[in-house]
């Protein structure tokens, strides 16, 4: 698997994501996306949680289980307004992507929209974690451009994260975790 390989681990961290959907993609669409992120995060022994909320509901989720990221899904990016045409992120805050680029870019290279929408969702949480711009990677889920290899190969769940940025990512999962426990029990 090009070294994007599943890793095993006896009790895997756990990474809560709510979502807000304010793009015009249906509910079964989003579900299909996040399985697809999913996948990527468990290759790389990350469990992963999702919270879709009402949009209309600035706060979702429970104080007993506050998410760990925020994502957006919005419709199509701005004319100009960023260069990232899937998506972005704030590094230790929230990440935002474009569902109706992801399903032009889908299209273009002949693999299902959900697929190229999941990854673009494990793309930009994965600088939520990792950190801006400089978390990207020549090769795999992290770097800047996929070209239509790269979706095809997300298409056969064989794009990922790296070893070294799983083993990065686990450990961020496992100190947000510990940080939010800790701020609960306060």
């Amino acid at each position: 698997m090009d070294g994007f390989g599943a890793v095993s681990a006896a009790a895997e961290p756990s990474l809560t994501v709510s979502v807000y959907n304010y793009s015009p993609a249906s509910a079964v669409e989003i579900r299909r996306a996040e399985q697809e992120a999913a996948a990527v995060f468990q290759r790389a022994g990350i469990e992963v949680s999702w919270v879709n909320c009402p949009i209309d509901n600035a706060v979702c989720g429970t104080e007993s289980t506050p998410p760990d990221v925020i994502l957006r899904i919005l419709g199509r990016r701005p004319g100009g307004a960023l260069k990232s045409p899937l998506g972005y992120a704030i590094p230790g805050g929230y990440a935002s992507v474009y569902a109706l680029n992801a399903y032009s870019s889908a299209e273009c290279a002949g693999v299902d929209g959900s697929v190229v929408l999941g990854i673009a969702i494990g793309h930009e949480l994965g600088h939520v974690l990792l950190g801006g711009l400089e978390a990207h990677s020549r090769r795999g889920i992290m770097q800047a451009k996929w070209g239509k290899k790269d979706l095809r190969a997300a298409d056969q769940r064989a794009l990922g994260f790296a070893p070294d940025e799983a083993r990065k990512l686990r450990a961020e999962v496992v100190l947000r975790s510990h940080t939010i426990m800790a701020s609960i029990t306060r």
